[in-house]
């Protein structure tokens, strides 16, 4: 009888690990797509318009080499020394972003596994 169990636990162990792999398959899938989710957008609005980052960027292009005071002065507080501050409250930041990290998400299923 010893025997007949040990040649079915072999058989077991291997498809038990192909239903955990194919289960992890299924949700490197699925979790992607659901990240999308988290970063809501409205497809009406389309594209966001930058045109004082446009209208800046072909002053500076047309315009003479800037002295690195004038330079420094531009960048001070803005994103860089070319668009200043220009159209800085339609960027999507890190701070702005209503998504979740990777990493909140990962601590917060394991304190939920965890309990």
């Amino acid at each position: 009888m010893k025997t007949a169990a040990f040649k079915i636990l072999p058989r077991l162990t291997r498809v038990v690990v192909m239903v955990c792999l194919a289960v992890l398959l299924v949700f490197s899938q699925i979790l992607p797509a659901a990240a999308v989710k988290s970063y809501p957008s409205n497809p009406q609005e389309g594209e966001t318009v930058l045109s004082d980052i446009v209208r800046k960027t072909e002053g500076v292009a047309d315009s003479n080499p800037r002295s690195e005071q004038q330079m420094k002065r531009d960048a001070e507080g803005g994103l860089n020394a070319v668009q200043g501050k220009a159209d800085m409250d339609k960027m999507v930041t890190p701070e702005s972003a209503k998504a979740n990290s990777v990493e909140g998400e990962i601590r917060e299923g394991l304190r939920n596994f965890l309990k």
